[in-house]
């Protein structure tokens, strides 16, 4: 696919791993990805108007937005940092292909310590 007139998106350059290195749309923004030999993601840099305005930073578990970690992945879904320290868990149910197909969140405050084995 080199363009997708639904979504406004007027070119798709691949590397060549065949993933898409930078996606351009109608509308002067585009994508650009980066990633390692064997085809893991390691940055998203998303530009509007020709300005950078947002840089994800994919480091194994770890995903950055700027300098900032925005989550981490664990087996069951993902942490998120809260402003306190702490860590709101989402967790995903997948299906035999283990694709995610919900992801869910608990409350945080009603959470023990004794509740974990």
């Amino acid at each position: 696919m080199t363009r997708d007139d639904n979504k406004g998106i007027t070119a798709i350059e691949y590397n060549h791993l065949n993933l898409p290195e930078k996606i351009t749309f109608s509308s002067n923004d585009s994508i650009k990805f980066a990633y390692t030999s064997t085809g893991a993601k390691l940055r998203k840099e998303v530009f509007e108007n020709g300005v950078l305005t947002l840089v994800k930073d994919d480091t194994g578990s770890f995903v950055y937005s700027g300098n900032t970690l925005a989550f981490l992945y664990t087996a069951e879904g993902r942490a998120i940092p809260e402003t306190d320290g702490s860590f709101r868990y989402e967790y995903y149910l997948k299906d035999h292909l283990g694709n995610t197909r919900v992801s869910f969140a608990g409350d945080t405050a009603t959470v023990k310590q004794e509740d974990h084995y």
